[in-house]
């Protein structure tokens, strides 16, 4: 049988036996699954690096519908976002996007839109100079639209409809529209006054634990309160 291949991001992973490693990876053509890779951790394996977390990586496995583990028969390094990886807070700020759209999406759920997504704002991340938390906030907002939720569709009257303790100024609903009507490409990285990018960051994240109940045990939770003061 022919081996499928997929784009995919590493989204975390940990040791399993002596030399394997199982990982959760988010693809291009299937969404999210887990997978093992066996001998990737020996001495002398060769791509012991591809599988990184936060990778962008090309895999080609046999796809079995029944099997909970994937295995993965090979893969290559796409890209490795070192500008990310070598700067504490756009780590902070990736590692957080992986957890979220982990956090929030089902396995094999083959949202195109949700990888798409993922890959723009680390490829703007990879590059940006200043103001992090803008991607993360475009990130939050733009992923409620892959996920059918629509976080302004939850707004009457600048108030959160479902905790009024979240309240959003018509400027900074304007900053989300803007958002739904363009990619991160055609966004200044001043669009947004940096307190705005912190509370609407706030609100958003107050949004998702509402939906999710597994988004109130984010590990990267106290690294985003250090960058957001959250």
């Amino acid at each position: 049988m022919a081996l499928l291949e997929s784009e995919a991001f590493v989204l975390n992973g940990f040791r399993y036996g002596e030399s394997s490693k199982i990982i959760t990876l988010y693809s291009k053509e299937f969404g999210k699954f887990n997978a093992i890779v066996k001998g990737v951790r020996n001495v002398k394996a060769r791509h012991s690096g591809v599988y990184e977390n936060m990778n962008l990586i090309k895999i080609f496995l046999n796809k079995k519908e029944n099997r909970s583990l994937q295995v993965i028969s090979k893969a290559e390094i796409i890209k490795q976002f070192e500008c990310v990886k070598s700067d504490l807070d756009k780590l902070a700020i990736g590692f957080s996007m992986l957890e979220i759209l982990n956090k929030t999406s089902e396995e094999y759920d083959t949202a195109y839109n949700a990888f798409a997504l993922l890959k723009e704002v680390f490829e703007k991340l990879e590059n940006l100079k200043t103001n992090f938390g803008l991607i993360l906030l475009y990130y939050l907002y733009k992923l409620s639209l892959v996920q059918g939720l629509d976080f302004l569709s939850y707004i009457e009257n600048g108030t959160f409809v479902r905790d009024s303790a979240y309240k959003i100024s018509k400027e900074q609903a304007e900053y989300l529209e803007i958002f739904r009507d363009n990619d991160i490409s055609g966004i200044s990285p001043e669009l947004i006054d940096g307190n705005d990018v912190k509370y609407l960051c706030k609100v958003l994240f107050g949004f998702y634990s509402m939906n999710y109940n597994k988004f109130n045990f984010l590990k990267t939770n106290n690294f985003l309160n250090e960058i957001l003061n959250m």
